[in-house]
């Protein structure tokens, strides 16, 4: 069956979800669908020196892409303007995204499957195009309700099927009115060709030219994300309370971009932090990821109390922290207990607190048994989180749909 994957997003592209749509083009063509990437005819940004989806990413296959017709002046606006005017800028590239692929869909005769992200897009073909299946998979939800246009509920209401990433996801649309035997909840997954898991440390510190002595604890991902502090701060508190307990010990903040780090880098500069015991990094290449994994004692993402964290995400990095053979330190929220178990697979600590947080990392150094136990229980448990897995259930279920 043919499948289009519609979004505005330019892929590859910088942000984490733009990764999350290459992958599942990547997979789902992997388990049998006959699949299309929509997306605008957008402006490559410089980083990407006009690199594939398939070089960027290191994914084994090409990934069969359409670049639809657009006018696109996000590309070309300055940094420094008012938030109105990046957003008209942005309704237009969304509205003659919509009407080039709208083309497209006329074109395409007999069955098929519509499969997108973009709330954007599926409010304008809800519909339109009777004959295809139309899923749309949800990340996130205003609360309370989106009331602009109703356009939240015009998308969820209107499709055969919605894609959640958690199960509190699918309890906020229950509420407001969907039916649950629409709603399939399918956590973001990893990619096991991308991140196996088998570097040992030593290999990859050499590849990375790190310092082959001395513990590193290690947070890998962007530094912020829409703006919001993903955990940072705190980690940054708790380096002087691990260096009482370990001198030999280096933070590691890897993912950029590093004008996010001068104040993160003034702070442990403040709490009399020696520079020899952290270091940023910024954005790497995808391919060495594993790497910069692998070459970690500790994994940490300590997210925030945010609704945007608590609820409805579903960190690409913690399936990739998990297959990594390393021991990791999370927040203990209620969208990461569908994947993780405190003292299971991960050590998990009340968000925001420090001492709790700095406590986690000083028992992990002390007690190798326990660092060795959490990572063979997240490498064993991450195995049904690869995006092929992942990719199989949906297309199973999307056929079942009508």
């Amino acid at each position: 069956m043919k499948w289009f994957y519609c979004t505005v997003a330019r892929v590859p592209g910088v942000k984490a979800h733009c990764a999350q749509i290459a992958q599942m083009c990547r997979s789902f063509l992997n388990v049998g669908n006959d699949l299309e990437l929509l997306q605008p005819a957008r402006k490559d940004l410089a980083v990407y020196q006009s690199k594939s989806i398939r070089e960027w990413y290191g994914i084994d296959i090409d990934i069969p892409s359409r670049k639809l017709p657009c006018i696109d002046l996000l590309s070309r606006l300055p940094a420094g303007l008012t938030k109105p005017v990046y957003q008209v800028a942005f309704q237009l590239l969304v509205g003659t995204y919509n009407r080039s692929l709208r083309r497209v869909l006329r074109q395409h005769h007999g069955d098929g499957v519509v499969y997108s992200r973009d709330v954007h897009v599926f409010s304008k073909l809800i519909d339109a195009f009777p004959s295809l299946t139309k899923v749309v998979e949800l990340h996130n939800l205003d609360e309370p309700a989106d009331q602009r246009l109703g356009s939240e509920a015009r998308v969820w209401g209107g499709c055969n099927g919605v894609v959640v990433i958690t199960s509190h996801l699918k309890d906020m649309l229950i509420d407001r009115g969907c039916n649950a035997d629409r709603i399939l909840v399918e956590a973001n997954g990893v990619d096991a060709k991308a991140f196996p898991g088998t570097a040992t440390k030593n290999e990859a510190r050499e590849a990375l030219s790190l310092p082959g002595e001395g513990k590193i604890v290690a947070y890998v991902g962007n530094f912020h994300t829409l703006g919001l502090e993903k955990g940072i701060g705190m980690i940054v508190e708790a380096v002087p309370t691990v260096l009482k307990e370990y001198q030999d010990v280096t933070f590691y903040f890897v993912g950029g971009p590093l004008a996010c780090a001068e104040p993160y880098s003034a702070r442990l500069e403040g709490l009399g932090v020696s520079g020899q015991h952290y270091r940023f990094v910024d954005r790497q290449p995808y391919k060495q990821m594993h790497l910069w994994l692998a070459a970690a004692d500790i994994l940490v993402m300590p997210l925030p109390d945010h609704p945007r964290f608590t609820r409805v995400t579903s960190p690409m990095k913690v399936f990739e922290y998990m297959t990594s053979g390393r021991p990791m330190i999370v927040s203990d929220l209620p969208a990461l207990r569908d994947v993780l178990s405190n003292e299971q697979n991960a050590l998990m600590v009340p968000p925001g607190n420090n001492d709790s947080f700095a406590q986690a990392v000083v028992r992990l150094l002390q007690d190798q048994s326990l660092a060795d136990t959490l990572s063979h229980n997240a490498q064993r448990d991450v195995r049904y989180r690869t995006w092929d897995a992942r990719a199989k259930r949906i297309s199973d279920w999307a056929n079942t749909l009508h």
